[in-house]
């Protein structure tokens, strides 16, 4: 194929990618925001400022300490899948695994040791502090980094925009039941969280699912053994792209726990119904970029 016939290929899978990341978004932005309506009326702005708070920890210290290892995997990943080289890629994806799992320990561990020792100076409530290590094991399943790495290497987006979607969805009937039979903290929290395991056990079914079909087995022994040999410059491309993604979603989680913080839960409630409408629509750029990267890659 000429380098014009892979231009037009390339720009053809961004289009339709982005098309369905998008749309996707852009429809599921609106039913997360009801959610998060329905979810203040059915418990109190208090409520749900407690529960995005235990959210905004959960996803800052998932977002610190994980491997950003899809970007990895789709760069070294692409050429062992354009040669054929089944065992290269299987050990590749069990390389990322390990790094996973390493980072996914790491995290917890730091999660609980900074709830039992700082929760009270960050202004939480004792119900917070009483939920927050149990909430916290969300962290597993949105940290699927490998998964995500995956899916994009065979150019299955659809599962990612499903992900996004069955969380928004699992959001609103939750609330909608809350709203419907009663409840506070405890049951929004649980909403939340039944939402991100569902959300995320759903995207990991997906990619077991892809390797079983192209017949990639996992060499998690093998990338134990060897590291990341062969792969030229891995550790350098890891580390970059993990700092430059940590620093972007850093900021936002950051600046909900200090508005809990100065402000109590009802500011906290306020500002991350706010967030979520300025990050839906900052998403259309970000999105592009991904699409990008993966259609130039794939």
């Amino acid at each position: 194929m000429d380098s014009k016939a892979n231009a037009r290929s390339a720009w053809g899978r961004i289009k339709r990618n982005l098309g369905i990341l998008l749309g996707e978004r852009a429809v599921f932005a609106i039913v997360n925001f009801a959610a998060a309506g329905l979810a203040v009326r059915a418990t109190s702005l208090e409520v749900f400022g407690q529960v995005a708070v235990l959210l905004a920890f959960a996803r800052l210290i998932g977002d610190v300490g994980k491997f950003n290892s899809w970007q990895a995997l789709l760069t070294y990943g692409a050429p062992l899948q354009e040669s054929g080289d089944k065992r290269g890629l299987g050990r590749l994806i069990g390389l990322t695994l390990f790094l996973d799992a390493v980072a996914l320990s790491a995290s917890l561990i730091a999660a609980w040791l900074v709830i039992w020792l700082f929760g009270q100076a960050m202004g939480w409530t004792d119900e917070m502090i009483a939920y927050a290590p149990w909430f916290c094991v969300i962290i597993a399943f949105i940290m699927h980094m490998t998964p995500t790495g995956v899916l994009r290497l065979y150019d299955k987006v659809g599962p990612i925009a499903a992900q996004h979607a069955v969380t928004a969805t699992v959001r609103l009937v939750g609330a909608a039941l809350i709203f419907w039979q009663g409840g506070g903290c405890f049951e929004l929290t649980l909403v939340w969280t039944l939402a991100a395991v569902i959300a995320g056990l759903m995207l990991w079914s997906f990619a077991w699912a892809q390797l079983r079909r192209s017949d990639v087995k996992l060499r998690i022994a093998a990338a134990g053994r060897q590291g990341a040999e062969s792969f030229g410059g891995f550790w350098k491309f890891a580390g970059a792209t993990n700092l430059i993604s940590t620093l972007n979603l850093l900021l936002p989680n950051v600046a909900t726990l200090i508005v809990t913080a100065v402000l109590g839960g009802a500011a906290a409630g306020l500002f991350a119904i706010v967030r979520q409408i300025t990050a839906a629509m900052a998403r259309p750029g970000d999105t592009l970029g991904r699409c990008s990267f993966q259609s130039s890659l794939c």
